[in-house]
């Protein structure tokens, strides 16, 4: 009732100014907001005064106005300007008092309210992004960035330090704690700034800080990890700091040992490794290495599933002048990992991913295809959700329908359904992929061990004793007791393993390296124990159509003999019985699905 008052007040004095001007001025003492009310109800009075009365006296009409804003219904003759102006009188003193302004202030409280309200929503829905929180932009923008660029001068590493030493930092992990990460940045400049011939000091400072930083990090109890190496070469030496999210953290109790795996998301974009896990001496666990596994499965393993499809085991090159062997191999192990996955198959949403997959393959063969027509390249997607936009990149290259497709193609591959169904393929594949890795802690635990008859032909050596930690055979012999140690206990069956052996050994890419000759040396002292005599093989010097035949005769055998073999061929080459994981825990930190 208040500002129907104020608001007659106002057309009063415009009255007696006879102007409308007048009023509105009148109306400058209140709330900005209840102003802009009042303004409105002023027009709109106005306009009744005019059309309820014949007297059209501006004076006149905004009195009578004045009078209509506090009775609507008055006792004057609306026409009688005396009888308008006595009642008007009548009513007494009304005046306009100037007052906080709590319309506008409580209007933007509620605005603010509501906008904060929208923002907390947006942060409680939004997918959880590792990268954004303090802790991984600081590792991935701060501390991996700033060995990375430890040997320049300027911006770069300035930029680096600031993010470290920035507040989001202190609050994440205390004064001391960004201190540790400072103290890494300066052992890495020191060793990035040193001769290789005399840096030895410098190198194992630079290791040894890494070490406390992760330290921290489980001191803490911060889901995150880095694990730093060395590179070096006549222009110096490189330092290297991974740094990951912990998505997954596990403790096994292995043959008596307890074995710490961490499942982990790389922060950083720095040096990727092509392996699916890894783990050193100095490494304080076995690492699962999500982002390499869950390009294993989408570019190579699921597209193979539908019917018709095939499993590409050979490098690009061989392919495209393929020998009947390489499409008779390849045809069969997609049947292989069908085999392998027919528990899981029953699932619609494994069946789905596998399908959609199989579609997105074709597609980029096609583009690839296209573009390397244009003089253009391709970068085929390594991930579930795609590194970049390529419907919008390739807009002006590719055809409407095929970008249209794409699109719907990942819209269902997003669908909650499907990631729940490729969530399940991952970790069941990640179970062997941990078993791997938890064996060679375990056999680092042990000491020296010779080298097995079979890894010695392999790599040509004479002296089981001559395998220094670190070369080459001593590499070939502890991937050869994983891969028995994976075939032999995994959760599955062995058959996905022993396919993604063989593709090690039948790719260029990866034929000379000490995975692929312990992924033979697997293939044949499996194969000795299911009657495959290794002697021909061996003889004809393992050409890589003798490890597809290998593969074969070996994946014909049920599941169970291939387990019960590569347990036998494990006792036989070491001398000591497969050590079996007595428990398994899990602790699971928030998924990051990126």
């Amino acid at each position: 009732m208040a500002l129907a008052h104020e608001l007659s007040a106002a057309l009063e004095e415009g009255a007696r100014q006879v102007s409308l001007v007048s009023a509105r001025v009148a109306l400058r003492p209140l709330d900005p907001l209840a102003r802009l009310v009042a303004q409105r109800r002023m027009t709109r009075l106005i306009e009744r005064a005019k059309r309820e009365s014949t007297n059209d006296d501006p004076a006149h009409v905004l009195r009578l106005a004045a009078l209509l804003a506090v009775k609507p219904v008055p006792e004057a003759s609306l026409d009688d300007a005396r009888a308008v102006e006595a009642e008007l009188t009548a009513l007494g003193p009304r005046t306009i008092r100037k007052r906080p302004p709590w319309w506008t202030l409580g209007a933007l409280a509620f605005v603010g309210c509501v906008v904060a309200g929208i923002v907390v929503l947006r942060s409680v829905l939004a997918p959880f992004d590792a990268r954004a929180t303090p802790v991984g932009h600081a590792l991935d923008r701060g501390l991996s960035e700033g060995v990375r660029v430890a040997s320049s001068r300027g911006g770069a590493r300035d930029a680096a330090r600031a993010v470290v030493g920035a507040e989001p930092s202190k609050r994440a992990f205390g004064d001391d704690g960004v201190q540790e990460l400072v103290r890494l940045l300066d052992a890495a400049e020191r060793l990035a700034a040193v001769n290789p011939e005399s840096g030895s000091v410098e190198r194992d400072a630079y290791l040894a800080s890494a070490e406390n930083v992760g330290r921290l990090l489980q001191k803490k109890q911060l889901p995150y990890f880095v694990d730093a190496d060395v590179l070096s070469g006549t222009a110096g030496y490189r330092p290297i700091l991974m740094s990951s999210y912990v998505e997954r953290e596990v403790t096994l109790v292995l043959g008596g040992r307890s074995v710490r795996a961490l499942h982990l998301w790389r922060l950083d974009r720095g040096v990727r490794f092509g392996a699916l896990g890894y783990t050193r001496p100095r490494t304080p666990a076995a690492l699962v290495l999500l982002d390499q596994v869950e390009t294993d499965l989408v570019r190579w393993v699921l597209p193979a599933l539908p019917e018709g499809e095939s499993m590409e085991l050979v490098d690009d090159d061989t392919r495209l002048r393929p020998e009947p062997w390489v499409t008779d191999v390849e045809r069969r192990a997609a049947g292989v990992l069908r085999r392998h996955y027919e528990p899981f198959r029953s699932d619609p949403a494994v069946e789905r991913v596998g399908r959609l997959l199989a579609r997105r393959r074709a597609l980029v063969k096609k583009w690839t295809a296209s573009l390397s027509g244009q003089g253009l390249s391709f970068n085929v997607p390594e991930r579930l959700v795609p590194e970049g936009d390529y419907a919008k990149e390739l807009e002006i290259r590719i055809t409407r329908a095929n970008l249209r497709e794409w699109d719907e193609l990942h819209a269902e591959l997003l669908s909650r359904e499907t990631l729940a169904g490729f969530a399940k393929l991952r970790d069941r594949y990640t179970l062997s992929i941990e078993r791997h890795e938890a064996q060679h802690r375990y056999d680092f635990s042990r000491g020296f061990i010779p080298l097995p008859e079979l890894v010695l032909r392999m790599v040509g050596a004479e002296n089981p004793l001559d395998a220094p930690e670190g070369g080459y055979a001593a590499s070939v012999r502890n991937e050869f007791s994983s891969y028995l140690a994976q075939l032999g206990t995994g959760s599955d069956s062995p058959l996905l393993d022993l396919v993604l052996m063989t593709r090690l050994s039948l790719s260029r890419d990866t034929v000379g390296t000490a995975h692929a000759h312990a992924a033979v040396t697997c293939l044949l002292a499996v194969g000795r124990e299911l009657g495959i005599a290794p002697e021909p093989y061996l003889e004809r010097g393992m050409r890589r159509r003798d490890v597809a035949d290998l593969f074969l005769a070996i994946v014909s055998h049920p599941p169970a003999s291939i387990r019960s073999g590569a347990v036998a061929a494990y006792q036989k080459s070491f001398g000591v019985p497969l050590p079996t994981v007595a428990s398994r825990t899990v602790h699971d930190h928030v998924a990051w699905r990126h």
